[in-house]
This record gives C-alpha cells, structure tokens and sequence, in this order.
C-alpha cells in the first residue's frame, strides 16, 4: 500500500477521530448505574398530635336591626340614628341634634338619590330603616 501511495495513485486522507461506542460487539455491556429507589417511612404520626376532628363553627349572633317608623311618628332618638346614620355614610356634617332640618333634609335627598327613591327629602319607614341598618 505504500508503494502506490508513493505512485500517486492513491491520496492520503485525514485519519477521523475514533468514534465512541456503546459497547463493542462481545464485548460485556457497561455498567448501568440505576438512580437509588426512594425511601418509604409508615412511621406512626406522633402521639402529640389531635385527632382529625374539626370543632363545629359557631354561627355568628343575629344582627340585631333597627325597624323605626315612618318620620312623622319618629322620637328624637330614632331622628338623632337617622342623623348619625346620615353623617356615617358622608351625607351629612353637622350636629345630630335631632331636628330635621334644611341639611339634614339635603342629605336625606342624597340618600334617596343613591338609592334610587324619589327624592323627597322626608325618608319613609323602609327608607328609614334600611338607612339605620347599612353596617
């Protein structure tokens, strides 16, 4: 083979890189190395611990709801609750006292136009009632 390399007839190539085998044909299969199986504990839980009963919820109390009447048969205290009521949600500012005057009746205008009621400026019981009782 050397003397027809030295002719000319045959050019010489670039040896490759050996190329890596699995394994050679009868030659033993390599090692294999499996991930460790994992570790299964059925320890008892410990003793401290309570049992997996959950203690009934306790409803919360009723909330208790103020029913007035309609405002003409109002006493000053329920017309002091509209009044409070009033300055809580932002309608009104001023002293309750419990006199329905000119602006508290400009509140109870503002109460009624946000919650859709013809705006009289003189509450009914339901309006009344439903005014006391927002939380």
């Amino acid at each position: 083979m050397q003397a027809r390399l030295a002719g000319g007839k045959f050019t010489a190539q670039a040896a490759h890189p050996p190329v890596r085998a699995g394994y050679l044909a009868g030659a033993p299969p390599p090692e294999h190395r499996q991930p460790p199986a994992p570790v299964v504990s059925f320890a008892p839980p410990p003793a401290a611990l309570p049992p997996l009963v959950t203690p009934p919820v306790a409803s919360p109390p009723p909330v208790a709801m103020d029913f007035l009447p309609d405002e003409a048969q109002m006493t000053e205290v329920e017309r002091r609750k509209v009044q409070g009521a009033l300055g809580r949600l932002g309608y009104y500012g001023l002293a309750v006292d419990g006199v329905f005057g000119p602006e508290t009746r400009a509140a109870m205008r503002r109460y009624q136009h946000e919650i859709g009621a013809e705006m009289t400026g003189r509450l009914t019981a339901d309006q009344a009632t439903r005014l006391v009782n927002i939380r």
